[in-house]
């Protein structure tokens, strides 16, 4: 879904710490990459 997206706001204590496309964060935007890390864990832990 977020791949999808044209903007995504990655929120640091309720602020805005990042914007920019999926990749544009994945690429430069550690803590959003972390986020999405943890996210795809805990999908395949579902399973």
């Amino acid at each position: 879904m977020l791949a999808r997206a044209d903007t995504v706001y990655y929120l640091v204590d309720g602020k805005v710490a990042a914007r920019g496309s999926h990749r544009e964060l994945l690429g430069g935007e550690p803590g959003y990459r972390a986020l999405v890390a943890r996210d795809a864990d805990a999908e395949e832990a579902l399973r």
